[in-house]
């Protein structure tokens, strides 16, 4: 009795083993069929615009992972982000029996050209992996870039607003567009030096105007970050920014400046660094 269950319990488990050997090999060749038929005459160059008349939507969803340092003196941010985009490509969608997404490389699908506008250094991509489409056609690109965008600052005040401005190079509002209706900037998982507090976060849609095309405009996604210097113990940033460490808004270290001192020192830092400044 025992060899008969011990027997059928093999059969079952051989059994099983098929099917799911043949549910994955059908999943393999699902997949494969779908790659083959959707990137047949596809023509990656091509914007997937459905109507003439109106721009492809691109969905922008910004999240500030890490803020490395601003300084005031050289008026600059350092930025880690995740940015997010999502369109749709009809061209690129099928009806779904098991497999509902595929990943492709970039170079393989339309994607916009989309840059950081005020960034001064070039962007390092921390991870960049390859773009997911799924069955409706929607595509999912996914990056993480180390950033070091240009900041209006006050060197003499404890706060200021900086912006991270994507926008497209090549293509005006016209062909492509943000739809803001569901895009977002947020800062809610950022980390910050231990002298910085990030405040509020906000975000908008603009226009820019080149002169490569002056009767176009071209879109701009812009999340403003506004923050406060503070010391490493919870100071008063204003205190801070004239004691001891100072030096963390430009790049010397000075002993005791009071704010008129300060202003004299970023007037002719050159001058002071010899008298009153120790370099980093």
């Amino acid at each position: 009795m025992d060899g008969m269950f011990l027997f059928g319990v093999l059969i079952v488990v051989l059994m099983c083993k098929n099917v799911s050997s043949q549910g994955s090999q059908g999943y393999m060749e699902e997949a494969i069929q779908i790659f083959n038929t959707i990137f047949h005459k596809y023509e990656a160059n091509v914007p997937p615009r459905r109507n003439l008349t109106l721009p492809l939507l691109l969905n922008v969803n910004m999240h500030v992972m890490h803020v490395s340092s601003l300084n005031l003196l050289e008026q600059y941010l350092e930025t880690t982000i995740d940015l997010e985009l999502t369109w749709d490509d009809m061209r690129l969608s099928w009806f779904p029996l098991n497999v509902r997404e595929i990943t492709a490389n970039r170079s393989k699908v339309w994607s916009p050209d989309i840059s950081i506008d005020n960034a001064i250094d070039e962007p390092k991509h921390v991870d960049d992996p390859r773009i997911v489409i799924k069955s409706t056609g929607t595509i999912y690109w996914y990056k993480r870039l180390k950033i070091k965008t240009s900041c209006s600052t006050n060197a003499t005040q404890v706060s200021a607003v900086c912006d991270v401005v994507i926008g497209s190079n090549l293509l005006d509002d016209r062909v492509i567009d943000f739809n803001m209706s569901v895009s977002s900037c947020d800062a809610k998982n950022a980390v910050t030096s231990h002298i910085l507090e990030i405040e509020d976060v906000s975000f908008e849609k603009r226009k820019e105007v080149r002169w490569l095309k002056p009767n176009a405009t071209f879109p701009e996604f812009a999340c403003s970050l506004r923050m406060k210097l503070t010391g490493p113990d919870g100071t008063n940033g204003q205190e801070f920014l004239t004691s001891s460490h100072a030096s963390l808004t430009g790049s010397v270290t000075c002993p005791v400046l009071s704010m008129f001192v300060l202003s004299s020192c970023l007037g002719i830092i050159g001058f002071f660094s010899r008298f009153a400044c120790k370099p980093l």
